[in-house]
């Protein structure tokens, strides 16, 4: 089986191609540079992750090591879909939720 972990701070969630369930990411900081931290666990490395459905926030990109990273560049809610492979061909396909808002201090 292959895993999913998507992390930022200190929450963090596991999921597996047998249960799918939406995770609410914590919200962004408009305007504020984000990184999301994601890594696979189990099945076969290397890891290749892929967005494959719904779109991140403008100004925010999955970059090659796998995380979601930029700066949000509009405030409101983003439902995007990753899928997981690893080298044998094992998926896992987790569906995230990130909100963008201004937060004060």
């Amino acid at each position: 089986m292959v895993c999913l972990f998507g992390m930022m701070g200190s929450s963090f969630h596991t999921a597996s191609a047998q249960t799918v369930p939406e995770y609410q990411l914590p919200i962004a900081r408009l305007g504020v540079p984000t990184q999301v931290r994601l890594a696979g666990n189990g099945g076969t490395p290397p890891y290749r992750l892929e967005l494959v459905n719904g779109s991140l926030p403008e100004g925010m990109f999955l970059n090659s090591e796998g995380n979601i990273v930029g700066t949000p560049g509009s405030m409101g809610d983003y439902m995007f879909t990753l899928r997981l492979a690893d080298s044998l061909g094992a998926e896992a396909v987790q569906a995230f939720h990130l909100t963008v808002g201004i937060i004060s201090e």
